[in-house]
């Protein structure tokens, strides 16, 4: 079947960014969203306003595209699972993203592939937390199995008094997990995205280095300075970890480095923030390799050809509004790229900037201090960049 139209579940900053790949290639982009005016729609999508958690509203979606794909995973599996026993094509697949989409499913699933993630174990009342927390040395993370992301959703154990706030601030299902000393190697938290074709193909993106603020991814570095070695194995996991899934897209598998140890953090059914540099550091950016292969088209390069630091632009906290960003030149290697949201909230990703042939974070940071969110009228709201 030759695809001419892909239908995105998801239309924000993801969605924006796959329909830019997607349109030279001659296909058709509609997004399901609720928000009116979505940055996807921005770009040339079509939107239809609607919850990727309807199933109605999916069901109209896919009435009206050849594929359908997500740019978030946490939608209504049970109602792409409807599609994919009709015989519609939808990738990643649905058991991908139901697995995925609760973390502690995706703890045991991974598990049971022999695939080394830090040590968790299923809290179901307090005598299960405080047994938890000394079988992992008294610092952990409570996390909710469904739900969360950019660090939502997780609360710091360092005592076994903190239970009842904890379990106040994460409602429904949790997880107690081992906190990994990230520290202890100076570079803490590897991705690798890799991307799978149709016929089983597989190509990958070199390792990022990811640094966080408040849990919020702060800056992708590619390549990331690790030894050759290490590069090795962190394709090896990544490998494993997609080929686990069976499935089609991309993805991104998100790695703890402890000691000489790599964990699986977290994966990702998709294309991932870490890997927004592609655009400019790859042969072939990661959100047209998305599209290449849930289209059934040929996989692209993803070489490196040139070095890279992904900054991302947050909302400012303590502040909700309308703003713009303000910068004066800030070089012809440097790209800012507007997500096209009106409203700033605190922790909100509105924009990235790529600075091209850069590896050192200490250039990056100099280059976010010349740029400022402002209210429409002018007052500075942040320059914490």
């Amino acid at each position: 079947m030759n695809v001419r139209s892909v239908g995105i579940l998801g239309g924000g900053q993801l969605g924006r960014m796959l329909t830019e790949a997607a349109r030279p290639l001659g296909l058709e982009v509609i997004v399901l969203d609720p928000t009116a005016n979505c940055p996807a729609s921005q770009v040339g999508a079509r939107q239809i306003v609607g919850s990727f958690q309807d199933e109605s509203d999916i069901r109209q979606l896919a009435g009206q595209v050849d594929v359908v794909t997500i740019e978030i995973e946490h939608v209504n599996a049970n109602a792409l699972k409807i599609l994919e026993n009709n015989e519609k094509m939808v990738y990643p697949s649905v058991q991908s993203i139901k697995i995925i989409q609760n973390k502690l499913l995706q703890k045991v699933w991974l598990d049971n592939e022999k695939i080394a993630v830090a040590d968790y174990c299923v809290i179901r009342n307090g005598d299960d937390f405080r047994k938890g927390l000394s079988r992992f040395g008294g610092s952990s993370i409570l996390k909710k199995c469904l739900g969360g992301y950019d660090g939502r959703g997780n609360v710091i154990i360092t005592n076994s008094n903190q239970y009842e706030e904890a379990r106040s601030q994460l409602q429904g299902d949790v997880y107690l997990e081992r906190m990994v000393d990230i520290t202890s190697s100076g570079i803490g938290e590897l991705s690798v995205i890799g991307v799978c074709s149709k016929e089983g193909e597989m190509r990958f993106y070199d390792p990022a280095w990811n640094i966080h603020h408040n849990g919020i991814l702060h800056m992708s570095v590619t390549p990331a300075p690790i030894a050759e070695y290490l590069k090795r194995n962190a394709y090896d996991l990544a490998r494993r970890v997609i080929e686990s899934f069976d499935t089609v897209g991309v993805f991104a598998v998100e790695m703890f480095y402890e000691g000489v140890q790599l964990y699986v953090n977290e994966v990702a059914p998709r294309v991932h923030n870490s890997g927004h540099q592609t655009i400019y550091t790859a042969a072939t950016s990661q959100f047209e390799n998305h599209i290449r292969a849930v289209a059934g088209l040929p996989l692209g390069d993803t070489s490196l050809v040139r070095t890279g630091i992904l900054c991302n632009l947050l909302g400012e906290q303590g502040w909700e509004g309308e703003y713009r960003f303000n910068f004066d030149d800030l070089g012809e290697n440097v790209h800012v790229y507007d997500y096209g949201k009106r409203v700033s909230k605190p922790g909100r990703k509105l924009g990235h900037v790529t600075l091209c042939g850069v590896t050192d974070v200490n250039e990056a940071r100099e280059v976010l201090s010349r740029i400022s969110m402002v209210k429409n009228e002018g007052d500075i709201i942040s320059n914490n960049y």
